[in-house]
């Protein structure tokens, strides 16, 4: 887009750790919701949180991809989506 700024891959931070630290907090508040609730409708709306979120990585990281090209390939091969490798 004119008058944009060039953009870039970060890979520092949480992002080290996590391509999606977004949807990790999302699931971790949607568990903490649902079983500290025990609410059946709440571990439904997370079961369609989790399959809704499936999808939507699935699509940031095609877009990511044609985006940032092999740099993003490499980045994606390293660091696992939501849930962080233990013990690194």
């Amino acid at each position: 887009m004119p008058g944009m700024k060039e953009q870039h891959l970060i890979t520092s931070g949480i992002r080290a750790r996590v391509r999606h630290p977004v949807y990790l907090g999302h699931l971790c508040e949607m568990l903490a919701w649902s079983t500290g609730t025990g609410l059946t409708v709440l571990f439904a709306l997370t079961a369609f949180a989790v399959l809704t979120g499936i999808v939507m990585i699935r699509f940031e990281d095609k877009e990511l991809r044609t985006r940032f090209g092999d740099e993003y390939a490499v980045y994606r091969g390293r660091v696992p989506a939501v849930l962080p490798r233990i013990g690194r």
